[in-house]
């Protein structure tokens, strides 16, 4: 509820609720309009998970590609693409399996009933 998203704020995480709205709707093919209240905190749950999926992956993998980046003695330029490149890779896998994960978890509650 309302007193979990303040106490995100609080520690500087910020998820914003209609964006994740609007990508859960999207995933499921309706309209924000069309999502219950359910449906609702599921999609806050998912962003939830990716955003800390992102931040608990990021700093390693970030400390990381800096090593290799340096290890291989690229540039500056070279170190930056290399950088987006894999961030980008990774954050793509990171939402595909989160997705999946969550899918999988509604496919076993309708089952359960």
């Amino acid at each position: 509820g309302r007193q979990s998203r303040q106490m995100l704020d609080n520690i500087g995480i910020v998820i914003k609720a209609e964006e994740s709205y609007e990508k859960y709707a999207k995933n499921l093919g309706i309209t924000v309009e069309k999502l219950s209240d359910a449906d609702k905190k599921q999609a806050f749950k998912e962003a939830f998970l990716d955003t800390m999926l992102a931040l608990s992956m990021n700093f390693p993998l970030n400390i990381l590609l800096v090593w290799i980046a340096f290890t291989l003695e690229l540039g500056v330029m070279a170190t930056s693409v290399f950088l987006t490149a894999v961030f980008t890779t990774v954050a793509i896998i990171r939402k595909y399996f989160t997705r999946l994960y969550f899918e999988n978890n509604l496919r076993k509650k309708a089952l359960d009933k």
